[in-house]
């Protein structure tokens, strides 16, 4: 799998950059694709009410599943947009990366899930996608899809500046709320109140 190249090599600081859906769709769908199979593994956990254990959370680098239950402890995944790689962390200090890069999401998902399964992660997921309108089950979604890491990270802190924003709405109610979390199966972000 090849790394995707961009016109930059680091991030900028823009809080609100430019991004045409337009450009980024093909980028978005392997994006896409490759964090529902990450949220999909937080379904192992125990359910929760409104379904408060299933979003990815919102990190400095990029979504985190937070700790899921396995056999021995627990582990964790990220999608880092800064380096632009899937990382996991096991609670007795196993760990592992994998390069995001322009792909299919069959080779993508295929890889990741066999990595997480060498690491010794239970990694079984349903591979039909959800939410999503004419569904290609991973395995078979063999497309090669582009990865733009400009677009990405332009993608990410776009996610993290509409957090901020939320936070300061959601904190002006006084009632219960859960935390704001990225949707993985409609890939939007959600703020429940």
């Amino acid at each position: 799998m090849n790394t995707g190249q961009s016109s930059s090599n680091a991030p900028s600081g823009d809080l609100w950059p430019a991004l045409s859906c337009q450009a980024f769709e093909q980028t978005r769908h392997l994006l896409h694709m490759v964090l529902q199979a990450v949220g999909k593994l937080k379904l192992a956990g125990p359910f929760q009410a409104q379904w408060a254990g299933v979003p990815l959370w919102l990190g400095a680098r990029g979504p985190t599943t937070g700790p899921i239950p396995c056999a021995g402890g627990v582990y964790e995944v990220r999608a880092d947009f800064v380096s632009h790689e899937l990382q996991w962390f096991t609670s007795s200090g196993g760990s592992g990366q994998l390069p995001l890069g322009p792909t299919s999401v069959a080779v993508l998902v295929d890889t990741f899930l066999d990595r997480l399964r060498h690491a010794g992660i239970d990694a079984a997921i349903t591979l039909m996608p959800q939410e999503v309108s004419n569904p290609i089950p991973f395995d078979e979604d063999r497309q090669q899809r582009p990865y733009d890491r400009d677009m990405v990270n332009a993608w990410w802190r776009i996610l993290l500046s509409t957090q901020r924003v939320m936070q300061v709405f959601q904190g002006r109610f006084t009632g219960k709320t859960q935390p704001i979390g990225l949707m993985w199966g409609t890939f939007d972000i959600r703020l429940p109140l």
